[in-house]
């Protein structure tokens, strides 16, 4: 099978048990298929009707996402260096299992919401437009690269409501305050197993020993999210991840510790539910998008 799927065999036994044989043989095969580029449309800037004729004269058949409307699919190749619906701020490339994250954790205009691994910014961007660009967005990470693509793409979207700070997420509630957010999104670093059709050199990059390591680095992040949103506010946690370690096994690992202060806000669609019942996910082989994993938490009351 290693060679069949091109695949090593730890990660192919790894998802076997987690799937099943069958199960996993669908994904094994969608890992080595290629993957639509996949955009959203800044309406800040542009209608969805907009770019789509744009990308029509460009010679590509964009497909409207069933998921989120303002996510648009088309074939490659696309040179988004040359994008001048890019430079625009007309586009966003972002995956549509990312772009649903901004939709579940629901901004309003007004709040006060952290990122807090918002770079290259294609979250940070989409909450600032489902917020009306009205309310404060502190977006926080640690990478100078990462953090200048950041700055460039709030540039071309017309957001205005973005702080971003060069800052050790773990960090912030010593930084920015305790219980300032109305909500917090947490995307943190992680394996990337989710993008293997996307990415397809993490199969080979990826060590099993090294999903611990996330896994710990990510449970970090986690408390310091719960140390920054406001009683009564949300987290939603997610990461391109296929790994329950990364996931189920880490949610459940936070509501032991924090509970009766956390609870779970159930999802229910519209992708597959989780191996934890109320988190959600989305699978290559079944959605079409970067395998991604959801879990909203709600801060009941202060810690104390």
């Amino acid at each position: 099978m290693e060679f069949k799927y091109n695949l090593p065999t730890w990660l192919i036994d790894k998802i076997i048990n987690l799937l099943g044989r069958e199960e996993a043989e669908r994904l094994f095969e969608t890992f080595n298929k290629p993957t639509l580029i996949s955009v959203r449309v800044n309406t800040l800037k542009a209608t969805v009707e907009e770019v789509i004729n744009e990308l029509r004269k460009e010679g590509k058949e964009p497909i409207v996402s069933k998921i989120v409307p303002t996510v648009l699919k088309f074939e490659g190749p696309y040179y988004f260096a040359r994008s001048k619906l890019i430079k625009r701020g007309k586009i966003v490339p972002q995956e549509e299992a990312c772009a649903l994250a901004s939709l579940i954790l629901d901004p309003k205009p007004g709040e006060i919401i952290i990122d807090m691994c918002a770079a290259p910014g294609g979250k940070t961007t989409h909450i600032a437009e489902l917020m009306k660009n009205q309310g404060k967005i502190y977006a926080l990470d640690i990478f100078d690269d990462r953090l200048q693509r950041l700055k460039d793409l709030i540039k071309w979207t017309g957001v205005k409501i973005v702080e971003v700070k060069k800052l050790d997420a773990r960090k912030a509630p010593k930084v920015l305050g305790e219980e300032i957010a109305d909500r917090v999104l947490l995307d943190p670093p992680c394996s990337s197993s989710g993008t293997i059709a996307k990415n397809p050199e993490v199969r080979w990059r990826l060590r099993p020993e090294k999903i611990k390591v996330f896994a710990e680095y990510q449970y970090e992040l986690l408390k310091a999210a719960i140390r920054l949103v406001k009683p009564g506010g949300v987290i939603l946690y997610t990461v391109c991840s296929i790994f329950p370690e990364e996931c189920e096994e880490l949610i459940e690992k936070v509501l032991k510790r924090y509970h009766p202060y956390l609870e779970l806000i159930p999802l229910n669609g519209p992708l597959s539910p989780g191996f934890l019942k109320g988190t959600m996910r989305a699978w290559p082989h079944k959605h079409e998008t970067v395998g991604f994993f959801y879990a909203l938490l709600k801060k009941k009351r202060s810690l104390g």
